[in-house]
């Protein structure tokens, strides 16, 4: 970081120009990525809760928390489509502090996104593993009663 702080500070202005289009390239693919990462997630989560749903069990409240996880997931990908377009739009000089504000809550905004999402695939995953569980102890009390 210190040393591609230096060479920064060396660059000339044509260079710093292509410098800061590559940082912030950088930035926005490592959204992406997340992004993408979680909407992989998100079908692997709703493949498992159609096959749950199709052997019998109660997967509503799953189904209910997936696709509160894809409203903020969407809520992310145009946020971050935002970004994109304030990063990419050109703006004078007297602009830029405006600009990095609005730069920086965007940004924050697409974390906590993220995160929240993240946590209603948890909380998915979560009842998910419960259904099985209680699925498995009903099977089993019924094999025993059974006997």
């Amino acid at each position: 970081l210190q040393e591609s702080r230096e060479n920064y500070l060396r660059a000339t202005d044509e260079e710093r120009e292509s410098l800061r289009k590559e940082f912030r390239n950088r930035f926005i693919e490592r959204f992406v990525f997340s992004v993408n990462r979680l909407s992989e997630f998100q079908i692997r989560l709703g493949a498992r809760l159609d096959k749950m749903t199709a052997e019998g069990l109660d997967t509503v409240e799953a189904k209910l928390k997936l696709s509160e996880a894809q409203v903020k997931l969407d809520l992310v990908k145009i946020k971050i489509e935002n970004l994109k377009a304030t990063l990419s739009a050109e703006y004078s000089d007297e602009e830029r502090e405006s600009k990095k504000e609005e730069v920086k809550n965007n940004v924050e905004e697409i974390k906590t996104g993220i995160k929240e999402t993240y946590q209603k695939m948890k909380e998915v995953f979560s009842i998910m593993k419960g259904l099985v569980i209680k699925n498995s102890v009903e099977v089993e009390t019924e094999i025993k009663s059974s006997n």
